[in-house]
């Protein structure tokens, strides 16, 4: 069945600079495109992509980059490259390292950033074990991996005192609640900020966790 190819992103955010809806226009045709090939969203999302991928990256990213105060934010398991491509793309004197070990996916982040002209990206391909200890400032996570098992694959590449900022959904506080003691007493989580996706009745939520230990 052929998509609609729908991009109503100019409609939803009027107060975006015409540089930056350019960008995400021709993010949204390349991703579109590379979908074909490979796997990066669901087929049956495509007629959805700018509501259900788009703006919500830009609406959690908003939350996100306001709190921020690292000037290079990691995006841990890309693959499609949301959040981290839409994120650099608003805010784009942040450095930001898109890391997936799909070799695929990671080509096809090298492809987009190079095609957007995007400076200030930098794709990292390989597992989180290639990743130097405790050299993560900040991070950010959509769709990775369900809290708990995040914040424990993750706990050795994030210094002490960084901030990992996470996408999630109405289930937020039951991964919250399952996170176990050990994890508790290294990373601080705490409810940072929702958000209704435009018309839809979906409500999404970013969670900040801090590493204390």
């Amino acid at each position: 069945m052929k998509h609609k190819a729908k991009f109503r992103i100019p409609t939803w955010f009027p107060e975006l600079e015409s540089e930056k809806v350019e960008k995400l226009s021709l993010f949204h045709h390349e991703l579109l495109k590379f979908n074909k090939a490979i796997n990066l969203v669901s087929p049956r999302t495509l007629d959805d992509v700018d509501v259900l991928h788009f703006s919500d990256s830009i609406l959690g990213g908003q939350i996100i980059l306001k709190k921020n105060t690292s000037d290079e934010i990691y995006d841990i398991g890309s693959g499609n490259g949301f959040p981290g491509m839409v994120m650099a793309i608003l805010s784009p004197e942040v450095k930001f390292v898109l890391v997936d070990s799909d070799k695929r996916k990671a080509e096809f982040l090298k492809h987009a950033a190079a095609t957007l002209n995007l400076k200030n990206v930098f794709v990292r391909p390989g597992r989180l074990e290639s990743i130097e200890q405790e050299t993560i400032r900040s991070g950010v996570c959509r769709a990775f991996a369900h809290l708990p098992r995040s914040l424990y694959l993750t706990r050795h590449v994030f210094s002490v005192g960084a901030t990992f900022f996470h996408f999630k959904g109405n289930e937020w506080s039951f991964e919250v609640a399952n996170l176990p003691e050990q994890l508790c007493s290294t990373w601080n989580t705490t409810l940072l900020g929702e958000y209704e996706l435009p018309e839809k009745n979906i409500r999404h939520t970013i969670l900040l966790a801090s590493k204390i230990k």
